[in-house]
């Protein structure tokens, strides 16, 4: 299978919205998607240096908790 062969493959499966380059996906309910906040990585930014100390760049997400899991998250 060549590549051009490939790609009209794997376009197949995904559902278009309209949009060119969006791959929209119809299951938005599963609960293993990923934290919209933080993108799934559980981190986020230290935007409070008082609060969590100068030398920490990163915290815990704070809608997720951690897990970077939708499933967990309290805001979206």
């Amino acid at each position: 299978m060549n590549t051009e062969q490939q790609i009209a493959e794997d376009d197949s499966v995904y559902l278009y919205c309209g949009y060119s380059d969006c791959r929209c996906d119809d299951d938005d309910q599963d609960d293993e998607e990923l934290c919209t906040w933080c993108g799934g990585d559980g981190e986020q930014e230290n935007d409070d240096p008082l609060w969590h100390g100068f030398d920490v760049d990163f915290i815990p997400c704070r809608c997720c908790g951690g897990t970077g899991l939708r499933k967990f998250q309290t805001v979206f």
